[in-house]
């Protein structure tokens, strides 16, 4: 039998409590709220429907074998392609970065959730291993609870990733909410939005995979004008285009992960919005060796991406045949390494990162504003 969820019965509207036949607890309501002309949205009167980090949990990939001391792909055909693990040297030497190209100057914001002892725990244990400058944090909380440890290997990639390819940053501010729910990932977003010394470039490594649910839900129409604010802003927001391919996720009947058509096509939120960089993934291969080089790189054709259901063609995206007549903002945008795996710490051990979640903050080091002032300079 369900039961109230305490302190509810604003807008008219009392929130239950329920279990799924899995075991998983929830809160929802049975009716609509009522609300006054002129409010587009009412969030978090449930949260069953969340958005999403990495499909599947990081592999462990043993001691040692992601250390800086770790050779690069070594799994080889003949001498001139290979693939496997890659380590952040590995990464620097593939995309020839410029020893110049540090990230000096800038900062990086991560948007996220719930606790960040043991992502910035990790984030130190990275910089330690790879000789690296121990880069200041500042956290920003819109939330009192930030409890959840679900999602902290996500933010642990997302602060290594980011600065393992951009080591000279200057600091990287944390907004975290207490769960990706609607209404507390809009928060953290409309936090960053609101800071007038927010950083140029931010990262959100997760997504709705069903874009017709959210919109149901008021997502879209709660966070839009945020995403909108950050661009007017000249800031860049960063969203990761999923990891199902083109056949979405929750809206599956099945999640193939890509490999399958799992009948409802729909991209990512936030990733679908015009106002945001939707990143997807590629595979890259190498030559292999102490200092690889790029021989082979290609989009990954798992990748999350399409055409949004609700969101029309920004005046900037071209008009591709392949739009149907009623044209629609297409996502993903630039790509970036998503695979073969690339080590990241965790817990105090090297797992690989794999899957589009791992691209945006790498992003931001290549594709944000950031990235174009020092190009500029």
């Amino acid at each position: 039998m369900p039961s109230i969820k305490p302190g509810t019965g604003h807008f008219e509207v009392v929130l239950y409590t329920y279990r799924t036949a899995g075991g998983v607890g929830f809160y929802a309501n049975t009716v609509g709220p009522t609300v006054p002309v002129g409010v587009d949205a009412v969030l978090d009167l449930q949260n069953l429907v969340q958005m999403h980090t990495a499909q599947h949990p990081p592999a462990h990939v043993g001691a040692g074998a992601g250390s800086s001391a770790s050779p690069g792909q070594d799994m080889c055909v003949g001498t001139t392609i290979c693939a496997g693990h890659l380590t952040i040297r590995d990464l620097w030497s593939a995309y020839g970065t410029p020893a110049t190209n540090t990230g000096s100057g800038q900062r990086v914001a991560i948007i996220g959730e719930g606790s960040l002892t043991q992502p910035v725990a990790d984030l130190r244990q990275f910089e330690k291993e790879y000789a690296l400058a121990r880069v200041p944090v500042r956290t920003v909380l819109v939330d009192d609870l930030q409890d959840d440890t679900s999602n902290e290997f996500e933010w642990a990639l997302d602060g290594e990733a980011a600065t393992g390819m951009a080591p000279g940053v200057d600091q990287i501010d944390y907004y975290f909410g207490e769960s990706l729910t609607g209404g507390s990932t809009a928060a953290a977003f409309a936090a960053y939005a609101n800071d007038p010394s927010a950083p140029l470039q931010a990262d959100a490594s997760f997504g709705a995979p069903c874009e017709s649910e959210v919109a149901v839900l008021g997502w879209l129409a709660a966070q839009a004008p945020i995403f909108m604010q950050i661009a007017a802003e000249g800031r860049t927001q960063f969203a990761a285009g999923g990891d199902t391919g083109g056949s979405g996720g929750a809206c599956a009947v099945v999640n193939g992960n890509g490999l399958l058509n799992t009948v409802v096509p729909q991209v990512e939120w936030p990733a679908s919005s015009p106002w945001v960089v939707a990143v997807g993934g590629t595979a890259l291969h190498t030559n292999g060796g102490d200092s690889p080089r790029r021989v082979l790189e290609f989009a990954w054709e798992y990748t999350g991406g399409g055409t949004s259901l609700y969101n029309a063609r920004p005046a900037w995206q071209p008009r591709p045949s392949t739009l149907p007549p009623r044209e629609r903002r297409a996502a993903a945008c630039p790509m970036l390494l998503r695979f073969p795996r690339a080590s990241e710490m965790s817990k105090t051990e090297w797992r690989a990162s794999t899957g589009v979640r791992a691209c945006p903050p790498r992003c931001g080091w290549a594709c944000g504003p950031g990235s174009r002032r020092r190009r500029a300079e």
